[in-house]
């Protein structure tokens, strides 16, 4: 019965510190999906950049002697953000490498063989195969105790310039991106009420309307693709955030729920997101 006990309490002890590394493995994991999805927007200030030149030169009829319009500004702000992201996407990377069940472990099979074999020693099969079971037992738990002690540490290490690099590509996304795609929406509008009032025909002002249309709901779309990614880096943000205030008690069943909830909203988001892609 005290031997069963045992076995009992350091299985406990394995199983859930198995399970604490596991939920920051998943959120880790649905973190750096989504924050890689960056790359599937539309929006860019490089793109936004060339439509404004075009637009410009159909408003005032004047052919443009360069292709493609010098944009190098706008490239660099693109750029600067994908440096960010990919900031972010190596510290995921790292996190979840850290807190996978796939690692190596001893394996105490030849000390079983060797017990079964000792002819000076009168031991049954069932006791050397549960001596070998705690015996790895034991080592996966110190093992894991190591993990979480090193994930903790990473945690900590790089909330705050985590914190400072997704608050900025937030902010970048909601407000400087949005403005300008919204600003060529409106000067969408305008070009093309300009050119319907001197349109000669009702079929080349329907055409226009509907090309104005078309194009509208491709900007709608990218705007909802803009949105839930920004919603996706917030429960990143915020999941992190939780993450570190409670780095030193990954088992407390607060833990192991918070993470749970902050995965199972990146995960509706990114499929919401996927939708909006198929649009």
């Amino acid at each position: 019965m005290v031997k069963a006990s045992i076995w009992t309490i350091f299985a406990g002890m394995f199983l859930v510190s198995c399970l604490n590394l596991q939920t920051v493995h998943q959120f880790s994991e649905e973190a750096l999906e989504s924050t890689a999805q960056l790359n599937q927007l539309t929006l860019s200030f490089e793109q936004l950049c060339q439509n404004k030149h075009w637009m410009q030169a159909v408003r005032t009829a004047t052919l443009p002697r360069s292709y493609p319009p010098d944009c190098t500004l706008p490239a660099t702000a693109d750029s600067a953000l994908l440096q960010m992201q990919q900031v972010v996407v190596d510290y995921l990377n790292g996190l979840s490498a850290l807190t996978s069940s796939a690692r190596t472990s001893y394996s105490f099979a030849p000390l079983g063989q060797a017990l079964k074999q000792n002819n000076l020693v009168s031991i049954k099969e069932e006791q050397v195969n549960a001596y070998q079971q705690m015996a790895e037992l034991l080592t996966q738990s110190a093992g894991e105790a190591r993990r979480k002690k090193k994930t903790a540490t990473y945690i900590a290490q790089a909330h705050e310039p985590l914190m400072v690099l997704i608050e900025q590509l937030i902010f970048v996304l909601k407000e400087p991106l949005r403005e300008a795609a919204r600003q060529q929406q409106d000067m969408l509008y305008l070009q093309t009420r300009e050119l319907a009032d001197s349109a000669h025909s009702f079929l080349e002002k329907r055409n226009l309307i509907l090309d104005y249309a078309a194009r509208s709901e491709d900007y709608h779309r990218q705007l909802r693709l803009l949105d839930t990614y920004v919603a996706l880096l917030q429960n990143v943000k915020e999941g992190h955030r939780q993450l570190y205030e409670q780095r030193n008690r990954l088992d407390s069943d607060d833990a192991i729920e918070t993470l749970s909830h902050y995965t199972g909203a990146l995960y509706r988001l990114q499929s919401a997101f996927e939708k909006i892609k198929e649009q």
